[in-house]
């Protein structure tokens, strides 16, 4: 007997894995097992990054959201632990990740006009004065990749959301949708790091971050679509 596996069906695997691993890690984080975490968590951005190779042609592969996977991902093993120079480390990965975030809409053209992108900031610009002045006392060294991180978070929110009323596209609501969830996420792990600990914050961050995170993979393999599309044209 050939058990052959094809694209469709790696594909249907790897989704599976990702849904699984992703519920597994929202127990994980409840039960705060570092163990288990160190095992289990690493494992989630390589397999959205297989999920993405399989459904993605050789050509058309997008070295920024593969920059995007690498960085979260060592941004991911950084939080798992309670160190507070891990936790630095952690957010400088996270502001790298979502540095390519942005280069990979600025490369892929999606840059809105000015009027409809600064009033698009405005609502992200209010969330992150309003944590960062919640947080400002214990924040330490790790103040100024915040302050970094919030100003990427508000450029991502001004482009997602202007490009989302400009044009309403499936592509743009999946980039939209990715920064409001990102952004509610990072404002959960900051509350429970520097602010308030509640047990069920980390099992909602992690549950946030894989949704976040899939959905933007939805996005960028549409525009790899719709790329091909053009040049087919």
């Amino acid at each position: 007997m050939n058990f052959k596996i094809g694209k469709t069906g790696a594909s249907d695997y790897l989704k599976l894995f990702y849904l699984v691993l992703s519920v597994i890690l929202v127990y994980a984080e409840y039960l705060r097992n570092t163990d288990f975490l160190y095992f289990t968590k690493p494992l989630l951005m390589p397999v959205l990054f297989c999920l993405y190779l399989v459904n993605t042609k050789k050509k058309s592969v997008n070295y920024y959201f593969v920059l995007v996977l690498f960085f979260m991902w060592i941004a991911n093993v950084c939080f798992i632990s309670a160190d507070e120079k891990m936790l630095v480390l952690g957010i400088a990965n996270t502001f790298l990740s979502r540095l390519f975030v942005l280069i990979l809409l600025l490369k892929s053209g999606k840059r809105p006009k000015s009027i409809p992108f600064l009033i698009g900031t405005f609502p992200f610009v209010i969330i992150f004065i309003t944590v960062l002045q919640l947080l400002n006392d214990g924040l330490g060294d790790a103040f100024y990749f915040v302050l970094l991180n919030g100003i990427v978070v508000i450029l991502l929110g001004g482009i997602s959301l202007a490009n989302y009323f400009m044009v309403p596209s499936r592509i743009n609501t999946y980039i939209l949708i990715n920064v409001i969830l990102f952004t509610f996420m990072r404002f959960i792990v900051a509350i429970d790091f520097y602010y308030l600990s509640v047990a069920i914050f980390r099992p909602i961050a992690i549950l946030i971050f894989s949704v976040a995170q899939y959905i933007f993979y939805l996005a960028v393999v549409g525009m790899n679509q719709d790329s091909s599309e053009k040049i087919k044209q």
